[in-house]
């Protein structure tokens, strides 16, 4: 059994799944990415993704064998993974954590004011518990058990009476002091977990860019033989010629090959992987025109996924925007309409389920929803569209 140093990248593993409502599955997989051996992204037979997640007792679930951590699944595959670990960790250090420590000061303040009261004190306390509606606010929804025990304590703060109905200095500067407490637990969470998804999100980031570059060079390498090799460009032909040509288209099936295994790649790659065989069967039965043929129907769809990166990429931006609270419609416009004529460059006339159109149809929809202002249902359209290519 591999311990935690040894896992790497390749690794088999048989996690157990807890899906919620449901009872827990023991699911084969192999290890996609890993952080130090213990921060895994790992894949199923359906190429879903997981990875770990934090909780209570992180640095438990954290160290021990994989049989015993916590994990997430993540169906949409790499890119929905990417965008949860971006979104989680700069929602906590722009705007949680900046919350957490704004109020901190407020309920600091306004435990110094209560300690200084004199007289009427009930009619001052009613004037400083008017002030606290962003705290409240704040709170309210909150589900993470520190910042639950707070919203408690605040509950019974703004009563402004203890449990024998008295105003009482004391136990109001004691509730005050325990909202400062769990803040200071919420906080100490919060910093526990967030080198790991910082790590992890760099460990994702670095293998989507290696898919890429991947593609992009499997692309590359079937764009120069179609064009340059004198086999396909004059048809004439010797073993070694025939040889050649198939190291490279098994090359590059060994290379595409590792997608279908993988989210959201899955359905492409089968179909990119059926032509690029197809074409060796051609290319070995010395059929060199219906190999061209073969050949250029896996360069284009290789075009449309490279496509559908920088459609992620989009995706990704508009909602780190929308949680940030800023939006920029003209370069989303402008980055849709670079998609869309890339799109319409793409012949897709021998796919056997062309897409192209469609996806340009619902990027459209996107546009006109950017023209209305309704980022959040532009989004939408975005990904639907993202899911066809």
């Amino acid at each position: 059994m591999k311990t935690k140093n040894h896992i790497r990248a390749g690794d088999r593993l048989r996690i157990s799944y807890h899906p919620k409502g449901q009872k827990a599955k023991r699911i084969p997989t192999k290890v996609v990415t890993t952080v130090d051996g213990h921060d895994l992204v790992v894949v199923d037979s359906e190429g879903k993704i997981y990875t770990t997640w934090w909780t209570d007792k992180a640095e438990l679930y954290q160290y021990f064998h994989p049989v015993h951590r916590r994990w997430r699944c993540y169906d949409l595959g790499i890119f929905a993974l990417q965008r949860s670990l971006l979104y989680a960790l700069t929602d906590n250090e722009q705007i949680k954590i900046p919350t957490i420590g704004q109020l901190q000061t407020f309920c600091r303040i306004k435990n110094v004011e209560i300690s200084l009261l004199e007289g009427n004190t009930l009619i001052q306390l009613e004037k400083i518990a008017g002030q606290f509606e962003q705290l409240w606010k704040f709170l309210k929804a909150k589900r993470n058990q520190p910042l639950v025990k707070s919203k408690i304590q605040l509950s019974f703060f703004l009563l402004l009476h203890d449990s024998l109905g008295r105003v009482n200095i004391g136990v109001l500067r004691v509730r005050l002091a325990a909202i400062d407490f769990n803040f200071m637990k919420e906080l100490k969470h919060i910093c526990g977990w967030m080198p790991h998804y910082a790590a992890r999100l760099q460990a994702v980031r670095n293998f989507q860019i290696q898919l890429k570059q991947n593609i992009t060079d499997a692309k590359s390498r079937l764009s120069a033989m179609v064009s340059a090799h004198e086999a396909m460009t004059k048809g004439i032909t010797s073993e070694k010629q025939i040889k050649g040509i198939s190291a490279v288209i098994k090359s590059v099936i060994e290379t595409i090959g590792q997608l279908k295994e993988i989210q959201p790649f899955c359905h492409w790659a089968e179909h990119c992987l059926d032509d690029l065989k197809g074409s060796l069967e051609s290319i070995n039965a010395n059929n060199l025109k219906g190999a061209k043929v073969q050949l250029k129907k896996a360069i284009e769809s290789i075009n449309l996924r490279i496509i559908a990166f920088d459609l992620e990429k989009l995706i990704e931006q508009i909602g780190l925007d929308l949680l940030l609270g800023r939006t920029d419609k003209n370069a989303y416009q402008q980055q849709l309409a670079d998609i869309c004529k890339a799109l319409k460059k793409i012949d897709e006339s021998g796919f056997s389920e062309p897409v192209c159109q469609k996806a340009i149809d619902l990027l459209s929809k996107g546009i006109e929803a950017l023209n209305s202002l309704k980022v959040a249902d532009a989004k939408k359209f975005l990904k639907e569209a993202a899911k066809l290519i």
